[in-house]
């Protein structure tokens, strides 16, 4: 099972990191995209009330996170919701959604909504770090495929803590 989960997840995650390591323009969040009504204020830069909990992050954890989420991990590809053409909803960045991946034939394990991680409502900051250190969620188990079981250092965990809690 995990063989075919490696099999699976693995050339999406090959190429989210040649993309965010690549010399090609980096991806940018729905705020700093052209929008065809007002655009929201841009969370990493003015961002709102900082929730219970987030007030202990620098500025710079906040913009590490932003990279971490944005440019390397891609979360907005399966935590945002799409519109009818099946481009990013700006509105709903990290707000949660369909997984806009197919699970593989016969593959009966699959996550076919994504939460919202938006302000992390579902998590403590603990949880989510230990979900991105151990790649195990809070219920003790590996999340359900195409979450991949991230091994990130405890850094950047709480780097992307600090930007999720700051997005609205």
């Amino acid at each position: 099972m995990k063989r075919l989960t490696a099999l699976v997840v693995a050339p999406f995650l090959a190429w989210g990191v040649s993309l965010a390591t690549s010399a090609a323009e980096p991806v940018t969040t729905p705020a700093a995209r052209p929008a065809t009504a007002p655009a929201a204020s841009s969370p990493a830069v003015d961002a709102p009330p900082a929730p219970v909990g987030a007030a202990q992050y620098t500025p710079q954890q906040v913009e590490r996170g932003r990279y971490l989420v944005v440019n390397v991990g891609m979360c907005g590809q399966c935590h945002s919701s799409r519109d009818a053409a099946g481009e990013l909803d700006d509105h709903t960045f990290l707000h949660g959604g369909p997984v806009p991946l197919v699970a593989p034939r016969g593959y009966d394990k699959w996550a076919y909504k994504a939460p919202r991680l938006a302000g992390l409502p579902q998590h403590t900051d603990e949880q989510l770090v230990k979900l991105l250190t151990t790649g195990i969620n809070r219920d003790g188990k590996e999340p359900l495929p195409p979450m991949p079981p991230f091994r990130m250092t405890q850094e950047d965990a709480l780097a992307i803590a600090a930007y999720l809690r700051s997005v609205p």
